[in-house]
């Protein structure tokens, strides 16, 4: 169940009954993503779905029908077949009526069953590696909290609490002041005292229009990016606005309270040429002595991602913005250069084996698909 869930009252659950998901549901996307396939799970809550999902109700008690339609809507011969369904202009979707009249190859039904056992083994692996790489990063950051000495503990979750005149620091709400018992768990420096955070723009429409620029955009990030994989290139004259001008390993850090939660931080990679960020990044640039990819990835942790979420601004969550002023008063560990080194070490090597077990996942997901359309098609 989505931690995320939304949830409507009982009378209009009722109402629509037509709209209802239970075990053994086929589902697919009919709106936008047209292609997106899944099986309701068996332990999977009672719920409803909005009308940008299918719902294929199994007519028959055959628990391997939704597998089989899993595993041939996955690949390259399924979807071509919902491709030719699509219809509409920028937003393509596809009709109902339309799915109920799609002609598909179904077998008898042990060569369904064969064809689902070695599809399911194939997914199961890929989610294995997946699920590895992700405890992989996720473990990450309890281990560097404990290398620089910070000893997590469970927060106080009361909404109710006192707070103290000289504790009083700009907006008084309980977002900004419920984290105050993480940022005691911190002591040494502050992020202001380990680097400068850098406020020169420049407008490459105006500044320099004929030449051609690389620009970050945050857009362009993954939730939880391990690296910068994607930077466009333009003339200046076809980029409009005024963007950062960034270096070699200066730590670009999302300042959107979403993007904060996401993880929307990255080092800045060799430069191939002028180089600019995103306004909707904060550009910290560390002084000498510190790690710049060290102080990211503390910067990355839940505890200091909650911490910098305390400090944002704005009238609603969605609009939540973390000021330079309030991002410099955060406190931050003092480091040796020996712990900082032995911290960069663990988090090459981590990073390398998270890369790795993606890769391992991705190339099994796709040798799953293909050994089923091939068993499918007699190839």
């Amino acid at each position: 169940m989505s931690d995320n869930a939304i949830y409507i009252n009982k009378e209009y659950f009722t109402l629509i009954k037509r709209s209802h998901i239970r075990p053994g549901y086929f589902l697919f996307s009919i709106m936008a993503s047209v292609g997106n396939v899944a099986v309701v799970p068996n332990n999977f809550s009672i719920c409803t779905a909005n009308r940008a999902v299918g719902i294929l109700v199994p007519k028959e008690s055959n628990p391997v029908l939704p597998y089989y339609l899993l595993g041939l809507f996955s690949t390259k011969f399924g979807l071509r077949l919902l491709s030719q369904l699509k219809k509409g202009g920028l937003q393509k979707r596809v009709n109902l009526k339309d799915i109920e009249q799609l002609m598909i190859p179904l077998p008898p039904f042990k060569i369904q069953q064969k064809l689902v056992t070695e599809f399911e083994a194939g997914r199961e692996l890929h989610k294995k590696k997946l699920k590895q790489a992700e405890e992989l990063l996720g473990s990450l950051d309890v281990w560097l909290l404990e290398k620089v000495g910070i000893k997590t503990q469970t927060p106080d979750t009361r909404t109710v609490f006192a707070l103290r005149l000289k504790q009083i620091d700009g907006v008084i709400n309980v977002e900004r002041y419920a984290k105050l018992p993480l940022q005691k768990m911190i002591s040494g420096t502050t992020v202001g005292e380990l680097c400068e955070i850098i406020k020169e723009k420049t407008i490459p429409a105006k500044d320099a229009p004929e030449i051609e620029w690389d620009r970050i955009r945050i857009d362009d990030l993954p939730n939880q990016p391990l690296q910068l994989e994607k930077i466009e290139t333009s003339y200046g004259k076809d980029i409009q606005g005024s963007f950062f001008l960034v270096q070699e390993n200066d730590i670009l850090l999302a300042r959107l309270g979403p993007t904060i939660q996401n993880s929307k931080f990255v080092l800045c990679p060799p430069l191939r040429r002028q180089t600019i960020a995103s306004s909707e990044f904060l550009v910290i640039r560390c002084n000498k002595g510190w790690n710049p990819e060290v102080v990211l990835w503390i910067l990355r942790t839940k505890l200091f991602r909650d911490i910098m979420y305390s400090k944002c601004t704005g009238g609603t969550p969605s609009r939540y913005r973390l000021s330079a002023e309030n991002l410099i008063k955060i406190t931050f560990p003092i480091i040796s250069r020996a712990t900082q080194q032995i911290i960069a070490t663990e988090i090459r090597k981590r990073l390398d084996n998270i890369r790795r077990l993606r890769t391992e996942a991705a190339a099994e997901w796709v040798a799953a698909k293909a050994r089923f359309e091939a068993q499918l098609l007699g190839k």
